[in-house]
């Protein structure tokens, strides 16, 4: 006998499968962005590290030297550029990081929903159990009134029998 909830059970096994991809592509995006944020702060530490030089170098070349006003606004520019574009890395590890957060919580989204999914899964399957107890019990059930209803045909034919033959008995001693 097929079980009555079949379908639903292998749309949710569909679902199960689907989910469980969805959550694998969320842990490797995840995985990403946090491979990318590792790498704009790494190369966020190299770039201070080396403006910091830079800046050295460029104040050391200035040093002793008779600069006139532009010549000093240009150096001004050229350290308000590099630290400028400092913030702009840091800046960019920040967006990394938010969208690490994202993934994350993608992430335990899909975690929950295939979560679900399969506690969903485990109440039907709870249910499949059950049922089919019931049908065997039920089967069961049928079956020992058949055995009853062939018993006592069994024995009401064997009576019939045991009469005629009586009967038959009866009549040849008559003769």
């Amino acid at each position: 006998m097929k079980y009555v909830l079949e379908d639903l059970l292998k749309i949710r096994k569909i679902r199960e499968e689907r989910a469980q991809t969805e959550l694998l592509k969320k842990k490797q995006a995840l995985e990403a962005a946090i491979r990318f944020v590792e790498q704009k702060q790494q190369e966020l530490e190299e770039f201070k590290k080396w403006r910091l030089k830079e800046e050295d170098r460029i104040y050391e070349e200035a040093k002793g030297k008779l600069m006139s006003l532009d010549d000093l606004d240009n150096l001004r520019l050229q350290i308000t550029l590099l630290r400028e574009e400092e913030m702009l890395k840091a800046k960019q590890v920040e967006d990394a990081k938010k969208a690490m957060r994202e993934a994350e919580q993608a992430y335990q989204k899909a975690k929950e929903d295939y979560k679900q999914i399969t506690k969903d899964i485990d109440k039907v399957e709870e249910h499949k159990s059950i049922w089919m107890e019931e049908a065997l019990r039920e089967a069961e059930r049928i079956a020992d009134i058949e055995m009853e209803d062939f018993k006592s045909m069994a024995a009401s034919e064997w009576e019939e029998e045991k009469e005629e033959y009586e009967w038959e008995l009866e009549e040849n001693e008559n003769l």
